[in-house]
């Protein structure tokens, strides 16, 4: 059956380990399309890929096809850039995507970039980068309508060998009759784009430049994916077909994920001491380690920094886990002016056994007070390295979960058990502060500072963004529970918006908390109180709650609005309706609502949600609305 989308690439031999992958992710994220790639050698290919690719045709079937390029004979001094553009698939379909064969896909294409189409009026999504110049470019992430691409009109005038791969797109579309305005400049990736060409983590210049310099430059787009990317490496589909994939692109993987999971350091020092064979580095078929400390130490007597720092390079290179090494590294970066390289040896000197005591023995903590204060990344890993011991409080009870989840009304409910008390404001203390010294030094003077009764068994505290901060608030108080609110993703998001203004932000808010919290959802410490529960069962979660915090349960918490409470404003008043509700119209309508009898609010998407809407929440936050027990599949 014909397919809505075709996602098309080409690779070359020096890009092909990547093809495996790329119809993985393409086919894992766009179920309902079909993936055509062309390569430079396809005996080659299936050669050495032939058993990732029965694997792929056990997890997707025939939606996907890997052939021979058919442009390479007939476009013969074509640069391989420019392939993909001019490579005829021969599949067919209403749209077409072309992409890069380094882009690990996470998006549902088709509907991401129709969206741009139809609310822009455009006539195919891609922007241009620059029309000022004489040879003006589109990027290589084009989305349009298939008889609007093909069949292509002709090129045989250009210079396939010369003209830059984008300009030759945009030409082409020139040719068809079609161009985006100059004015648009929305791109979405829809993934991570792993360029070979980029260091990872933008440090320096990439490999295509005739210069090495250090300087910031791109690197992998990785923030609005992270949560996908480490969703995606414990997917059992994954697991499968992981070790069929070349080694290549299992070294790529790997160095992506040291990325996201901030282990690049340690990266770096596996695979100097293990990897790289150093024979091919030094011409000395033998170097004495205390040979190089002698000869630094003549450099530096002479006041020879250069030759100091290019043998001490060479020991970091040979001992990369000696923290002697690093720290004369780090010496000589700060003596030269180098504060990125010294940065950099400090936070290596922390990730090795016995660092942080290296570091505060040789009083370097105390001498370079400001540098540490101007360096947040530095000044946060030592804070961790503060001898802070786990807190015996067992009264708190951390409130939290996505907004308009009920994390307010559940605030108003507990209050109104004598037992209980809570603190009438969001202290926000685990999400903004990231010392947990001073957060618990902030914590100890709560009973006081909110006057906190010494005859309530447990206190209160509720800030919803708390949920993603569950690991460091069980790490620091053991002792204490978590009740955490979810609500249906569909409701919850179209009230969120009203107060974000923009639907898609409501949907990235609650699926990111809702995604972090769930890792603790198992933990005993932790209990999950659904808010359509607490709405229209609300005796029985009550006493479900109570048996969670080991209190006693009581009647008047049924009737919680009797009790007036002017938590965020003076009187009881309906917010200003003409209003947004943000700032303090936000707050007056919470104080508002904490004095109401229940409101029955659930399941109001089914008249509220727009058929974009569906599709766009169906899109980015399904598999957490399955998850959470809201849905079975995307037929809703």
């Amino acid at each position: 059956m014909k397919k809505d989308l075709l996602i098309f690439t080409y690779a070359d031999k020096n890009y092909d380990f990547f093809v495996v992958p790329y119809i993985y992710f393409a086919l894992n994220s766009n179920p309902d399309c079909f993936v055509e790639v062309a390569v430079e050698d396809i005996n080659t290919f299936i050669t050495n890929n032939s058993e990732a690719i029965e694997k792929l045709k056990g997890l997707y079937g025939a939606n996907f096809l890997i052939r021979q390029s058919n442009a390479l004979s007939k476009y013969p001094n074509a640069t391989p850039n420019v392939i993909r553009f001019i490579e005829e698939p021969i599949n067919t379909s209403k749209y077409v995507y072309i992409g890069d064969i380094d882009l690990l896909i996470f998006e549902n294409i088709k509907s991401v970039h129709l969206d741009y189409i139809n609310k822009y009026g455009l006539p195919f999504s891609n922007i241009i980068r620059d029309s000022s110049v004489s040879n003006p470019r589109l990027t290589g992430l084009h989305f349009c309508q298939f008889d609007r691409m093909y069949p292509l009109p002709d090129i045989s005038d250009l210079d396939l060998k010369l003209l830059n791969d984008e300009h030759v797109l945009y030409l082409i579309m020139k040719r068809k009759g079609f161009m985006v305005p100059d004015s648009f400049r929305e791109r979405p990736e829809c993934g991570i784009h792993l360029s070979l060409s980029r260091d990872s983590l933008g440090r320096y210049t990439g490999t295509r430049d005739s210069n090495f310099k250090v300087e910031k430059s791109a690197k992998w787009p990785v923030e609005t994916y992270k949560e996908r990317f480490l969703k995606s490496i414990t997917d059992e589909k994954f697991k499968e077909i992981y070790f069929l994939l070349p080694y290549e692109f299992r070294l790529i993987h790997m160095t992506l994920e040291s990325v996201i999971t901030d282990k690049s350091r340690l990266l770096h020092r596996t695979a100097v001491s293990h990897m790289v064979d150093k024979r091919l580095m030094f011409d000395e078929v033998l170097i004495a380690k205390d040979d190089l400390y002698k000869s630094r130490a003549n450099a530096l007597q002479e006041s020879d920094t250069t030759t100091a720092s290019h043998i001490t390079t060479t020991m970091n290179l040979l001992w990369p886990n000696n923290i002697d090494i690093w720290y004369k590294k780090m010496w000589l970066a700060f003596s030269t002016g180098r504060q990125d390289l010294a940065l950099e040896c400090f936070l290596h000197i922390l990730d090795l056994p016995k660092g942080y005591d290296f570091l505060k023995d040789s009083k370097i903590l105390e001498k370079k007070v400001k540098f540490i204060n101007e360096n947040i990344i530095l000044k946060n890993k030592l804070a961790s390295f503060e001898n802070i011991e786990p807190q015996n409080d067992n009264d708190i009870v951390f409130l939290c979960g996505g907004g308009h989840s009920g994390t307010t009304l559940m605030l108003a409910v507990l209050d109104s058990n004598n037992s209980i008390q809570s603190i009438p404001h969001e202290t926000g203390v685990f999400h903004r502060n990231k010392n947990d010294k001073k957060v618990i030094e902030e914590i100890s003077k709560w009973k006081v500072k909110y006057n906190i009764s010494a005859t309530v068994d447990k206190y209160v505290e509720k800030t919803p963004v708390h949920g993603a901060h569950i690991e460091r608030i069980l790490k620091l108080y053991p002792k204490s529970k978590v009740i955490f609110m979810v609500r249906d993703g569909r409701d919850a998001t179209l009230s969120e918006m009203k107060r974000l203004g923009n639907y898609d932000d409501a949907i990235k808010s609650w699926l990111k908390i809702n995604t972090k919290a769930s890792h603790f959802f198992n933990d005993s410490r932790v209990l999950v109180v659904k808010y359509e529960d607490l709405v229209s069962d609300l005796k029985s979660t009550c006493l479900k709650v109570c048996d969670f915090l080991g209190v006693n349960y009581s009647e008047s918490m049924l009737t919680y609005y009797e009790n007036q409470r002017t938590w965020w404003d003076k009187e009881v008043k309906k917010a200003d309706s003409s209003k947004e509700l943000v700032g303090e119209n936000h707050k007056v309508n919470r104080n508002w609502q904490i004095n109401q009898p229940i409101f029955k609010s659930k399941n109001n998407w089914k008249e509220s949600m727009t058929e974009e809407q569906k599709k766009l929440f169906k899109t980015k936050a399904n598999h957490m609305l399955i998850s959470l027990g809201y849905a079975q599949d995307e037929l809703w």
